[in-house]
């Protein structure tokens, strides 16, 4: 496991799901993050949030700039698999009992029917909403209870960064099984509530311009930040490497 920008990542396809079944035979009761652009500055920034991202079994790549970056600066070529994708290759192998937790009872009704077309099996698996409130307000013995009840191999988990990598961390202890990944707007790119770029747009790293058009209250703010930090991520990430 490579860890670039305090990150502990695992680029590589075949190993991220190595590593997930692993843990999953394993019974270990763990996290994945899935670090775009917006993580990664913020694990720059906030030193208990690094942390948490630390803490995670691994991270995934959700940036399409994070390849570029390390390819400028070392010359490697690697890419991104991001939380999308991997949702996606999870629920369609149909190896793996699921939980989905978050969002609205709108959002994940509307999920189950276009997820069953893809794994019958999703009609049978936990939903569950959460109220709208504070990482530290959840009742996660009782959310912990539910989950241990179903038993599920993999919980996903959408509220968002930096929120659903804290609640992952503060759930963690109260599980007795299953492999949580955090990913954001998945639930509402696969119900149909927000619809995600054209193939093409990510393929010419521009997907963020997308969301921008999309929702620009949230995503133009954000990007702002994302580009004022990364001259100061990456020279951080230099100033590291000169130590190893």
């Amino acid at each position: 496991m490579d860890s670039y920008f305090q990150i502990p990542y695992v680029f590589d396809v075949g190993e991220v799901h190595r590593r997930i079944r692993q843990a999953v035979d394993a019974d270990v009761v763990g996290y994945i993050s899935v670090a775009d652009a917006n993580i990664l500055t913020m694990v720059h920034r906030d030193e208990a949030y690094r942390k948490v991202i630390q803490g995670s079994l691994f991270a995934l790549c959700d940036s399409s700039w994070v390849p570029l970056i390390l390819r400028r600066l070392y010359g490697m070529k690697v890419a991104s698999y991001c939380g999308s994708s991997v949702f996606a290759d999870i629920v369609d192998s149909r190896e793996y009992s699921m939980a989905f937790v978050g969002t609205d009872e709108g959002t994940l009704s509307d999920l189950c029917k276009k997820l069953i077309a893809r794994n019958p099996e999703v009609e049978h698996q936990k939903m569950m909403a959460l109220p709208f409130c504070r990482v530290e307000d959840f009742d996660y013995p009782a959310i912990a209870a539910e989950l241990n009840e179903v038993g599920a191999d993999i919980v996903w988990v959408a509220l968002g960064a930096p929120k659903q990598e804290q609640f992952m961390q503060r759930l963690q202890p109260h599980l007795r099984r299953g492999v949580m990944l955090g990913v954001g707007a998945v639930f509402n790119f696969y119900s149909g509530h927000i619809k995600r770029a054209p193939q093409w747009v990510i393929r010419m790293h521009m997907e963020f311009l997308y969301r921008i058009l999309a929702e620009p209250g949230k995503q133009l703010h954000r990007c702002i930040r994302i580009l004022k930090t990364m001259p100061s991520v990456m020279r951080a990430e230099r100033a590291q490497r000169e130590k190893l």
